[in-house]
């Protein structure tokens, strides 16, 4: 039996996507994309769900980043504390920070994106031609999660 999740990667400028499905052999990619973070909405999120019947949905819970001495985090905790609430009347959720999923992916907390697409591509099958790193990010999570989740499902 397989278990579907959709990833949600929150950001200041755009939020990155992902549908992933995996069983205990294998994760696949079912369908990614971005949307614009002011686009956001309930109802984006709720079509997600209903086009793709995820099991569970992941949150990208964000660490403090700094970037040209201006913190980011209030920004990105609220996007991803409107996203969490959001979903969370919609289906079970749970939140990773980046560096776990970086760290079971790549083997670095602190991976950029061309060690993100390689191990993308060595985990996960049927991988889009092209993608952006929103949605790259969101596959990682998405990957993550799903085979974090997993071990959980089969035990109870």
């Amino acid at each position: 039996m397989s278990t579907k999740i959709l990833a949600i990667d929150p950001g200041i400028k755009r939020v990155g996507w992902a549908i992933v499905e995996a069983d205990q052999d294998a994760i696949w990619h079912r369908a990614s994309g971005i949307v614009p973070a002011e686009e956001l909405s309930p109802g984006i999120l709720l079509g997600l769900v209903k086009d793709h019947s995820p099991d569970i949905a992941a949150v990208e819970r964000p660490a403090g980043r700094v970037f040209g001495g201006i913190t980011n985090i209030t920004n990105t905790a609220f996007m991803a504390g409107q996203v969490y609430g959001w979903l969370d009347a919609l289906l079970p959720v749970r939140a990773y920070f980046a560096t776990d999923w970086r760290l079971w992916l790549t083997g670095s907390p602190s991976a950029k994106d061309a060690a993100i697409a390689a191990a993308l591509s060595a985990v996960v099958k049927c991988l889009p031609k092209k993608s952006n790193p929103d949605s790259r990010d969101a596959m990682g999570l998405g990957a993550f999660g799903v085979r974090q989740y997993l071990p959980a499902k089969g035990a109870a």
